[in-house]
């Protein structure tokens, strides 16, 4: 992949999801996964997946549940863990940034 692309690809996604730093969307990627594969995320394993130390990490979680990208969800079996997933704009957001490949890749 070259550096054009790779930039043309930042800036397509700036416009998708306008003001979503690098490790939040890194999360928004890994909470999509996630939902593909059927699997729940953690606050903690959310925090991880972004690369940032930890107080890092729950701001751009903060920033992306204000935005309704994604929600906690308290785990029923344990008060003190919280479940993250993504919402239906989160996953429209990301389904509207790999529109363009999956258009390119069936081709």
């Amino acid at each position: 992949m070259s550096a054009a692309r790779i930039l043309a690809e930042r800036r397509r996604r700036e416009i998708i999801a306008p003001g979503l730093s690098e490790p939040s969307w890194i999360m928004l990627l890994d909470l999509w996964l996630a939902k593909t594969d059927g699997r729940p995320v953690s606050v903690s394993s959310a925090c991880l997946a972004s690369y940032t130390p930890a107080t890092t990490a729950l701001r751009h979680l903060g920033v992306l549940v204000e935005l309704g990208l994604i929600e906690r969800v308290a785990d029923i079996n344990d008060a003190r863990r919280y479940w993250l997933e993504l919402t239906e704009e989160g996953a429209m957001t990301v389904c509207r940034f790999f529109a363009p490949t999956a258009a390119r890749v069936a081709a």
